[in-house]
């Protein structure tokens, strides 16, 4: 009987100080890209490394996908090819059952097979390959196997903080170097800090569309999280009206896109009982609120968003572009098939400029064969949210995940490893609803 009670004493011992360890490691590199990237501290990017090393051999599987959801927001500021290659290494020893898996042939497929391929066309990195690698089968191992509610959980609220953290991260960093009233007069679109500072090197930056779409994710993260009851309401009201300023901050119409999308899906899904009604009047008073705050304050912000809707050209030349990549895909038989590979396709193809359409990309980086297995991926995908979500009860867990897709249509997809990335906290948040019950705040289920 001592034994036993020795026994479950020492797990519970290991247990607290590997959470302690963890939340360490998460504390350290936060502090460590803000004192890097707002205080200018020159920080070898070996520290981080060996933090998330160490994550690695003293913590276990659920600390390393918890530290991912947690860096997914701040990742452009982080070595994360290194801290992939990290992970995927230590997932080869401790869990090789979620990479020699039936469900990860497409994958292999495309990473073995189709993307090698493409040393023929030039412009080929090893070590470029090895990133892309290592991101996609640590994220589909995670997406596919991975099923500890509690942690799912958990994982949406640490990406919600590194939000955070990364939203002001950005602002910090842009008003240093600009005044807000500049910034608003001439339209400068908050994400990408080179618009209005000359800092090179890695440091955490984003493209307009890309801070967008992750400012869409929170809000519907924040709204599932709220309907779960699993963290108090006004702690996920506030991110909600940070991650709407944010949002509107890039002067995106993929943000104006994305949040129509969230206000219809909010209605629909909560329009069948009074509590629903209520819900859904209060999530439309606090944007009317917002709404009426900036146009009083920031008038320039809302003129700033209605010009990108009256320019002349509002694809900004994004049909042109679609219209040469098809041209050149369709008029090779092997390219259409294959693709040109992911890396550097700008210059294989001659245009020099990216797609801005997801569906588009894979079909000229991978071909028809690489839209077929990314098909098959994301059919796995759905079959997984589809057994976690409350599909008739809680339909909402599906919205950030289709956010996603949608956004992922205007702008690239595998060639931004931050898509891939994101689309495991996605996956996430739908498994937060299992098909028992909704986890209550105070571990009851409903």
């Amino acid at each position: 009987m001592n034994n036993k009670n020795n026994s479950k004493e020492k797990s519970a011992y290991n247990k607290g100080s590997k959470e302690l360890f963890f939340r360490i490691v998460c504390f350290l590199t936060a502090v460590i890209v803000y004192a890097r990237d707002i205080f200018g501290l020159d920080i070898n990017k070996f520290i981080i490394i060996g933090l998330a090393l160490a994550l690695a051999l003293f913590s276990d599987i659920d600390h390393i996908f918890l530290y991912i959801s947690f860096i997914v927001p701040i990742i452009s500021g982080l070595p994360y090819s290194y801290i992939f290659i990290i992970f995927l290494s230590v997932l080869v020893i401790k869990r090789p059952g979620w990479i020699f898996n039936v469900k990860m042939i497409p994958l292999y497929i495309i990473i073995f097979i189709i993307e090698p391929l493409s040393i023929f066309y030039g412009s080929f990195s090893f070590v470029e390959y090895l990133r892309l690698l290592s991101v996609l089968i640590v994220s589909f191992a995670y997406i596919y196997n991975y099923s500890d509610e509690q942690s799912h959980i958990r994982a949406c609220n640490l990406y919600l903080i590194s939000f955070i953290l990364a939203g002001l991260n950005i602002v910090i960093k842009t008003v240093n170097n600009a005044s807000i009233s500049y910034l608003l007069t001439y339209g400068i679109r908050l994400g990408d800090i080179s618009a209005v500072t000359s800092v090179e090197g890695i440091t955490v930056t984003y493209d307009p569309n890309t801070l967008a779409i992750l400012s869409s994710i929170s809000i519907a993260i924040s709204l599932i999280l709220l309907r779960n009851g699993s963290s108090p309401r006004w702690q996920h009201l506030l991110i909600i009206v940070f991650s709407v300023l944010i949002g509107m901050a890039t002067l995106s119409r993929t943000f104006i896109l994305l949040g129509v999308i969230i206000l219809a899906f909010v209605t629909i899904t909560s329009t069948r009982s009074v509590k629903g009604y209520i819900s859904i009047f209060s999530f439309l008073g606090i944007i009317f609120v917002l709404f009426l705050c900036v146009n009083k304050y920031f008038p320039s912000l809302i003129r700033n968003i209605t010009e990108r809707f009256t320019t002349s050209d509002i694809s900004n030349g994004r049909i042109a572009i679609f219209i040469g990549y098809m041209r050149i895909i369709l008029n090779n038989p092997l390219k259409f098939i294959l693709g040109l590979g992911i890396q550097n396709y700008q210059i294989k193809s001659g245009i020099y400029e990216s797609c801005h359409n997801g569906t588009q990309e894979i079909l000229v980086t991978w071909g028809l064969l690489g839209i077929i297995a990314v098909i098959i991926m994301f059919m796995n995908i759905f079959r997984r949210i589809k057994t976690g979500v409350l599909l008739r009860e809680n339909k909402i867990g599906y919205l950030p995940f289709l956010l996603l897709i949608i956004g992922l249509q205007l702008i690239q997809f595998f060639s931004q490893y931050i898509n891939i990335i994101v689309l495991l906290v996605t996956v996430s948040a739908a498994m937060t609803n299992k098909r028992h019950g909704v986890l209550l705040s105070d571990g009851t289920r409903s």
